[in-house]
């Protein structure tokens, strides 16, 4: 009886945690704004130094 109701409770948790899913994604967006800033800097920094 045991071993079924913990079967049943696994089959409808959901599969990933909705708080890992969002992390997750807020990771990935966190990493995509530091390269486009990052690109921006060296990209200032270049012409720059081409101008001097």
């Amino acid at each position: 009886m045991m071993t079924g109701m913990q079967n049943h409770q696994r089959r409808s948790a959901p599969a990933p945690s909705v708080g890992i899913v969002f992390g997750l994604i807020g990771a990935i967006l966190q990493m995509v704004v530091t390269l486009v800033v990052m690109l921006l800097v060296m990209v200032r920094w270049i012409l720059k130094k081409n101008h001097t």
